[in-house]
C-alpha cells in the first residue's frame, strides 16, 4: 500500500475518533442537563411534602384560609412525582428498577395524603397526626431516591471520563503509528534524496573545474603565442577568459557550499 493511501486511512481514523469523542461529550452534556433537572425536581418533592405538612398545621391554627394553598401544593406534589416516574420532554424516565419501586412507594404515600385530606370534613389534630406520619414515611425514601439519582449521574460521569480517555489513547496510538509508518519514512527518504543530490552536485562541481582549468590554461597559451596579435583576437581571448573565470568562481561557490553542508552533516 502506498504511503499516500496509508496517510488517508490513518488520517480518516483520527478524524473519526475525534468526531466520536466530541459526540459522546455533547451527548453527556445533554444527559447531564437532563439529570440535573431530574435531581432538582426530586429534591423539590421533599420541600413540597414539608409544605403540605406545614399548610395542614396552618389550616388548623388559622382556619380554612390556607386550605386553597394546601390543595395547590398537593396537586404540585402529585404532578411532579408523576413527572419523575413517567418522564416528559425535558427529563427521561428512569430505567432503574429499584428507583422505580421507591417512586411507586412514595407515590402511594402521596395518594394516601390526598385521600386523607379529601375524606376529612375538617382538618383537625387527628388529620394532622395522620399527615405527619405519611410525610415522615415519605422523606427518608425520597432522600434515598435523590441519592440514587446522584449516584447514577456520578457513575455516568465516570463512564464518560473512561470512554474519553480510551478514545484519547487510541488517537495517540494512531498518531504514533502514522508517524512511524508514514511521516518518518517519508522524511528519511527526503533526507536521503537531498544527500544524494548534494553528493551529485559536489562531484559534478569538481568535474567541471577540470575543463574550466584547461580552458584558462589554453587561453594563457594563446595569449603567449606571437601569431595572435590582432585586436579582434585579443578581445575574443579576453571575453573567453572573463567567462571562464566567472564560471570558475561560480563552481568555487558551489564547492564551498557543498563542503559546508557535508561538514554540518558529519
Amino acid at each position: 500500500m502506498k504511503n499516500k493511501n496509508k496517510f488517508y486511512i490513518l488520517f480518516s481514523t483520527v478524524l473519526v475518533l475525534i468526531v466520536l469523542n466530541q459526540s459522546f461529550i455533547q451527548y453527556f452534556l445533554h444527559t447531564k442537563k437532563d439529570e440535573a433537572l431530574l435531581i432538582n425536581i426530586a429534591g423539590q418533592q421533599r420541600m413540597l411534602s414539608q409544605r403540605v405538612n406545614q399548610l395542614s398545621y396552618r389550616s388548623i391554627k388559622f382556619g380554612g384560609r390556607y386550605y386553597q394553598d394546601l390543595q395547590h401544593s398537593l396537586v404540585d406534589w402529585q404532578s411532579s412525582h408523576l413527572r419523575i416516574m413517567n418522564g416528559d420532554d425535558f427529563i427521561s424516565k428512569t430505567k432503574n428498577k429499584e428507583i422505580k419501586e421507591k417512586l411507586r412507594y412514595t407515590y402511594n404515600i402521596i395518594l394516601s395524603v390526598d385521600s386523607i385530606l379529601t375524606n376529612a370534613k375538617v382538618i383537625d389534630t387527628f388529620v394532622l397526626v395522620a399527615l405527619n406520619k405519611k410525610v415522615d414515611a415519605f422523606l427518608p425514601v425520597m432522600n434515598d431516591i435523590v441519592g440514587d439519582f446522584e449516584a447514577e449521574a456520578d457513575q455516568k460521569l465516570n463512564y464518560i471520563i473512561l470512554l474519553e480517555l480510551f478514545f484519547s489513547m487510541i488517537t495517540i496510538i494512531v498518531i504514533f503509528i502514522e508517524f512511524r509508518l508514514i511521516i518518518k519514512p517519508s522524511f528519511d527518504k527526503i533526507l536521503e534524496q537531498n544527500n544524494a543530490l548534494k553528493k551529485i552536485a559536489w562531484h559534478q562541481s569538481h568535474d567541471l573545474r577540470r575543463p574550466v582549468a584547461n580552458i584558462l590554461g589554453l587561453i594563457r597559451m594563446l595569449r603567449a603565442s606571437p601569431e595572435i596579435k590582432s585586436e579582434e583576437n585579443v578581445k575574443t581571448l579576453n571575453y573567453l577568459q572573463d567567462s571562464a573565470e566567472q564560471l570558475e568562481n561560480t563552481i568555487d561557490v558551489v564547492v564551498e557550499k557543498s563542503d559546508a553542508v557535508r561538514e554540518v552533516e558529519d
